[in-house]
C-alpha cells in the first residue's frame, strides 16, 4: 500500500489489484448516512437466516435496516462496550462537549437509550478474539450474513471466516491498519471463495493524510450489472463529512 501526497480535498491510496472487485454489482446501502453505513448484495441479505453483527458500539442503524429488509433474520450482536451505562456515558459527553456535538447528535443519543431497550435482547457484551467466531456461529441458521467493524481484532478471525466460509451468503468488514496487514489481507482474500464485490475507503484518518482503514464487501452470488467497475459507487458516502475523501489507485 502506499499513500500519494495529502491535499485539502482528498488523498489517494493506491492499493493492490486483488482489492479491485472486478466488475459492477448490483448493492444496496443498509444503516445511516455517513459513518455506519456499508453497500451489500441485497440477494445475500434475503437469503440470510441469520445476522452476526461484530462490533456495534452506539450505534445499530445497520443491523436496524437488516431487520426491516428481512423479518424473519435472527440477529446476533457482539461488543464489548455496549450497555446501558455505556450509552448514558456516550450522552453526558455529549452534552459537556455541545459546541462540538450540537443539539441534533445529542437528541439522537439520548433516544438511543430508549432504543437499546428493544434492541438489547439481541446484543451480547464480549470481547472478540480467535476462534470466537466458530463458536457464535453454532447459535444461529445458515446461511449467515456477517458484518465485523472490532477496530483491528478482525485479523483474529480471519481463519474463523475461513472455516465457515461455506455457511456465509454476505460479508462486509472493515479493516484497520492496512499498512501493517496487507499481506494477511492479501492472503485472505485468495482463500475466501465468496466474490469481493465492493470497496471504500474509510476517511477517519483523511484530516491527518492517513488512508488506513478499508470497507469490504462479499457475496456468494452476487448480480452483475456492467463489466466495468464503478468506484466509487453512487450510494458511496463519506465516512466523516468534514474530512477529505479518499479516492484509489490499483496497480
Amino acid at each position: 500500500m502506499k499513500k500519494n501526497e495529502f491535499n485539502d480535498k482528498y488523498i489517494t491510496v493506491t492499493l493492490p489489484n486483488i482489492l479491485k472487485p472486478q466488475k459492477n454489482f448490483l448493492l444496496k446501502r443498509l444503516g445511516k448516512d455517513n459513518d455506519g453505513g456499508y453497500l451489500i448484495d441485497p440477494k445475500s441479505l434475503k437469503i440470510s437466516n441469520t445476522l452476526i453483527s461484530l462490533g456495534i458500539n452506539d450505534d445499530w442503524s445497520f443491523e436496524s435496516d437488516v431487520l426491516s429488509k428481512n423479518s424473519k433474520i435472527k440477529i446476533l450482536c457482539y461488543d464489548n462496550n455496549t450497555s446501558f451505562l455505556f450509552l448514558i456515558k456516550v450522552l453526558i459527553k455529549k452534552i459537556i462537549k455541545f459546541y462540538h456535538y450540537g443539539v441534533l447528535d445529542i437528541c439522537k443519543s439520548f433516544f438511543k437509550i430508549f432504543d437499546y431497550f428493544f434492541f438489547k435482547k439481541s446484543i451480547f457484551y464480549k470481547n472478540i478474539t480467535y476462534n470466537d467466531l466458530i463458536k457464535i456461529s453454532k447459535k444461529g441458521k445458515t446461511p449467515f450474513f456477517i458484518k465485523i467493524d472490532i477496530e483491528g481484532a478482525e485479523y483474529r478471525i480471519l481463519d474463523d471466516l475461513i472455516k465457515i466460509q461455506k455457511k456465509i451468503s454476505g460479508l462486509v468488514i472493515e479493516l484497520h491498519n492496512i499498512d501493517l496487514f496487507m499481506n494477511k489481507i492479501k492472503r485472505f482474500i485468495k482463500r475466501f471463495k465468496l466474490k469481493l464485490i465492493h470497496i471504500h475507503p474509510n476517511n477517519c484518518g483523511a484530516l491527518h493524510g492517513e488512508a488506513n482503514v478499508l470497507e469490504l464487501t462479499f457475496a456468494k452470488k452476487p448480480t452483475v450489472i456492467s463489466k466495468k467497475v464503478k468506484l466509487p459507487n453512487k450510494l458511496d458516502q463519506k465516512n466523516f463529512k468534514n474530512s477529505p475523501e479518499v479516492k484509489i489507485a490499483f496497480i
